[in-house]
């Protein structure tokens, strides 16, 4: 797995965050972030990491709906969420926000959809969506901090192992937002 998590210029907080994490329902892949910047967005994303990891062994939905529950009467966050099951070999996942979710393989890139708002707004309307995972797959998340990743560079994405990914948007971070990317193989 690689990763890369930075701090917006000037300030001494993050308020973005990643978890992976096996449960029994697979391996749940989380990136967080929380909206604006510095102690308070720290806090923020604390507060949905610790409910998330509170609620590890539940089902995807209920995880959802807890880090939900945790964030109303905060500033809110983006998060998105990927399960892994193996015994399936599929991915189900469902984002809330601006994280951008791609799966590479040397079939091609899929973009994950997600749905427009931030979590601790209101009550979510939860559909998990789901995607066959080959062998070779490769799970990019990453937040706002990077670019949107441009549709005709796919090609060269399916020839970068995870630590490449990872160094080419982290090496395009313009330091203005706090970012965090994730890059695994399922496998792993």
């Amino acid at each position: 797995m690689s990763t890369f998590l930075g701090t917006k210029q000037g300030e001494l907080f993050c308020g973005d965050r990643y978890l992976v994490e096996h449960n029994s329902n697979g391996t749940l892949y989380v990136v967080i972030d929380a909206i604006g910047h510095g102690l308070e967005a720290s806090r923020v994303a604390d507060i949905a990491l610790q409910s998330i990891k509170s609620t590890i062994n539940m089902k995807l939905v209920n995880i959802i709906e807890a880090a939900n529950s945790a964030l109303i009467d905060t500033r809110g966050a983006v998060i998105y969420f990927v399960c892994y099951r193996p015994e399936k070999n599929k991915a189900y996942y469902y984002g809330l926000g601006n994280i951008r979710c791609l799966l590479i393989a040397a079939a091609g890139v899929v973009k994950l959809s997600s749905v427009p708002g931030y979590f601790g707004q209101k009550k979510l309307a939860i559909t998990l969506n789901e995607v066959e995972v080959t062998s070779e797959a490769l799970l990019l998340m990453f937040t706002d901090g990077a670019d949107e990743i441009k549709v005709e560079t796919y090609p060269q994405l399916q020839k970068m192992n995870s630590r490449h990914l990872i160094n080419t948007l982290s090496s395009e971070w313009s330091g203005q937002d706090d970012i965090c990317c994730l890059c695994r193989s399922f496998y792993e």
